[in-house]
């Protein structure tokens, strides 16, 4: 087999076991001498790749930069540039990741390689869906799609099914997801793209944990940890132990949820991937505490509040990254529009040299168009950044806060309460029965449902009170300045107009609410042990029942006595 055979080979199989691609790549570097620079380019590429995959993220991304750099193999290039992309997303760089989807896609020609384009769209398609940036990861993953059916290559579309059903799940479309993923793992095994199907059984995995199925969830994802482990992918390893801890938690088997949470933070904590840290810290402090391992809970609660600190800049910084670099993105355009007409004004400088009082009356007028042109561009630019804030900031179906925005919110007024010295309470909310509303009149209905519940409980609060929807039917007000008697009176307004909801709709569909309260005064723990207290609380509402409050009590406030809570129907 000549080398070019056993390069191509080798791009060919990229993604599959990483021992088999080293053992290949080793066989061919005894060649390296004779090796052409277009060869070596693409050499680089694959080491890049692989030293992604082993969660060596400095030597990727070198190796990556300078192919970056060879405008002379513009294939190559762009495959550096979706490497960099992904690399920067798993990093959580989201100002370098934006950059590098603007500039791979700009590069982007009708003769540039089907392959190369499907990788820059594929790419920006997941960066975007991670940076919950859906319209626009839509459109990208639409183009991948298409380039992918045109190829006609099974490796391609497995990981087009891959983004898909990724998108699907994150846009909590569970039912959807179900199916678009067990298409995408039969797909991908059929062509042994095994790192591809590993990663789709842990969002299938944590799919059927979402519908109750925890038998198979369990099987499921420890089949998707052993594939990843099979291919080294660290940052997917991090996700399947968080995620069978997730399980472990939601069936109280403590032990093996601390287990796989210390496993998730071990890696996850090398690879600084912030966000499924504060996952895997919150678990860790809640089953150490359950397990009666005070010290350790205490040691988790403070890497916790690292952790949260540092996940909230990095999802702010998303926002502001992809508005920066569609803004840089559009000021290039502008600043070559502009470049074209002043060359434009030049040519007929030139022409009309003979009759100047109407060179003066041309220049006159074009500065004023440019003029106005710039000055509507900056309307419109401000306009779009007002927008995107406000999309930043609201839950797109119920357009009350969403879940960053409304604990950002309270991060500040539970500050101001400390320095006040007053008490500040927080309610979690959970919809009752909301899945069989879904199940028996469709989502349609059952989104009817959560804009009706989110403008019922607007109107039961407090124009200082903060009001967010924090996951699928879970919503949280926080109440600055209120003791838990005020916090009863306002539960008491959201439960009686929940109950108007059924008279607003069509079907007669009986809405009633799980409530938990948590109460703190003087900042004696954080926001977030607060939050979880609620939590607790209203685990213990529906545990209960459904349709009622608890009130989270400590042991300290009662006699010594462990925790309790105190129950209104």
């Amino acid at each position: 087999m000549s080398l070019e055979q056993a390069i191509s080979e080798l791009e060919a199989e990229r993604w599959q076991s990483r021992y088999q691609q080293q053992l290949k790549l080793d066989d061919i570097l005894r060649y390296q001498s004779e090796l052409t620079l277009h060869q070596q380019t693409r050499i680089n590429i694959i080491q890049a790749q692989l030293a992604l995959l082993d969660g060596d993220y400095a030597t990727s991304e070198q190796l990556a930069s300078a192919v970056a750099q060879r405008q002379e193999f513009p294939a190559s290039q762009l495959a550096a540039y979706s490497l960099l992309m992904n690399l920067s997303n798993l990093k959580g760089q989201y100002e370098p990741a934006f950059y590098y989807m603007y500039t791979g896609e700009s590069l982007l020609t009708p003769e540039s390689d089907s392959r190369r384009r499907y990788e820059i769209y594929s790419s920006s398609a997941n960066l975007l869906i991670n940076a919950q940036i859906y319209d626009q990861a839509e459109s990208r993953l639409s183009a991948a799609q298409q380039l992918a059916s045109d190829i006609g290559d099974p490796k391609l579309l497995c990981s087009a099914q891959y983004v898909q059903a990724k998108l699907s799940y994150l846009r909590q479309q569970y039912e959807s997801a179900s199916h678009l993923l067990a298409e995408q793992i039969a797909q991908c095994r059929s062509i042994n793209e095994s790192l591809f199907v590993g990663a789709g059984l842990v969002w299938y995995g944590r799919t059927l944990a979402y519908e109750g199925q925890h038998d198979l969830a369990q099987q499921t994802l420890y089949e998707a940890l052993t594939s990843l482990q099979h291919n080294g992918f660290k940052a997917g390893i991090v996700k399947a132990n968080l995620s069978l801890a997730e399980l472990y938690l939601r069936t109280s088997q403590f032990d093996r949820a601390l287990a796989h949470a210390k496993d998730a933070i071990d890696m996850g904590a090398k690879l600084q991937q912030w966000q499924d840290l504060v996952g895997a810290y919150q678990i860790a402090a809640l089953t150490s505490e359950r397990l009666g391992n005070l010290d350790d809970a205490l040691h988790y609660e403070r890497l916790l509040q690292r952790a949260s600190e540092q996940s909230l800049v990095q999802s702010k910084a998303i926002r502001l990254a992809y508005l920066k670099a569609r803004f840089s993105s559009t000021a290039e355009q502008q600043k070559i529009t502009l470049f074209k007409t002043e060359n434009e004004l030049a040519s007929l400088r030139k022409e009309a040299a003979l009759t100047h009082r109407w060179l003066i009356v041309l220049g006159l007028f074009t500065t004023c168009c440019i003029s106005a042109l710039l000055f509507v561009m900056l309307i419109r630019s401000r306009k779009e950044h007002r927008h995107y804030r406000q999309l930043s900031q609201t839950d797109s179906l119920t357009n009350i806060f969403n879940r960053r925005y409304s604990l950002e919110l309270a991060e500040k007024r539970y500050r101001a309460c400390v320095i006040e010295q007053t008490p500040f309470t927080v309610v979690m909310i959970d919809v009752d029965h909301f899945k069989s509303v879904n199940d028996t009149f469709g989502h349609a209905i059952g989104d009817q449902v959560l804009q009706h519940v989110a403008n019922q409980l607007s109107l039961a609060i407090r124009k200082r009170d903060i009001v967010g929807r924090t996951g699928g039917e879970e919503f949280a007000i926080f109440l600055p300045g209120s003791d838990e008697e005020q916090a009863k009176a306002v539960v008491e307004r959201c439960r009686a107009n929940l109950a108007t909801i059924r008279d607003k709709m069509s079907q007669q569909i009986e809405i009633t609410a799980s409530f938990g309260v948590a109460t703190a005064t003087g900042g004696k723990l954080p926001l977030e042990a607060l939050i979880r207290r609620a939590d607790e609380a209203l685990y213990g509402a529906k545990s209960a029942g459904r349709n009622r409050l608890i009130i989270y009590r400590s042991g300290k406030e009662l006699d010594s006595q462990p925790s309790q809570y105190e129950v209104m129907l």
